[in-house]
């Protein structure tokens, strides 16, 4: 069957417009080609035995092939997705960059998502910067859930490792899964470029390469 798709080219043009996966899978590789067919097999069958064992009138049955032609179609859908965009079956590696604040090395969130760059309370006390906090700018942060704002340091300057880039930042302390979280306030001061193609953050010029996996913290794996 896939000899005579590959050799006839109108049986090729009507697979194309009518099955399309099909028509991939004939031109990927006999083993691909050969599953996807056992596949379709099976669920005909499956949706022609529901349809000789059920009667025609009932409500009920109907469903239950309008289901079966569905999970075919699903399933189809499915097999379209993993021979064109594998990677969406794939984790995402969440952005991370390696900084240092008052000589402490910290991995550092970038999530453009979030309105506030963050800093957790025990981050600011490693890096002894806890009595620059402004509680007067405690309160509480809403967002998907509640937490609590302990309060503000307004500035810090912290610098990228193993880079000649320093930066001017103010941080929210406040609980969260991260030690720092930088958000859209200071990407937008630094007029940052998240380059996802470079796999890196661009200041001024200046290219801060996002940590492989197995650099991630033990925090972003436990959320991964």
């Amino acid at each position: 069957m896939r000899q005579q798709i590959l050799n006839d080219p109108q049986i090729s043009r009507q697979l194309l417009q009518t099955q399309p996966e099909l028509f991939n899978a004939a031109f990927t590789g006999p083993t691909q080609f050969a599953t996807l067919v056992r596949q379709m097999n099976q669920r005909s069958q499956q949706i022609q035995q529901i349809s000789v064992h059920n009667d025609p009138l009932n409500i009920e049955d109907q469903r239950k092939i309008e289901e079966g032609i569905r999970m075919e179609n699903v399933e189809r859908n499915k097999q379209k997705a993993l021979d064109l965009i594998p990677q969406f079956f794939a984790p995402v590696i969440m952005l991370y960059i390696d900084i240092e604040v008052n000589g402490h090395p910290i991995k550092a969130f970038v999530d453009s998502g979030a309105q506030s760059t963050i800093m957790s309370p025990q981050c600011a006390e490693k890096c002894g910067i806890m009595r620059l906090v402004d509680q007067r700018c405690a309160g509480q942060a809403i967002g998907v859930g509640t937490a609590e704002i302990i309060g503000r340091i307004h500035y810090i300057d912290i610098d990228v490792k193993n880079l000649p880039l320093s930066l001017e930042c103010s941080f929210m302390i406040m609980q969260g899964s991260h030690d720092v979280l930088f958000g859209l306030d200071m990407l937008m001061c630094h007029q940052a470029c998240i380059d996802l193609k470079k796999k890196a953050l661009i200041i001024n010029d200046v290219e801060i390469p996002f940590l492989a996996e197995h650099e991630l913290p033990e925090s972003a794996i436990r959320i991964g």
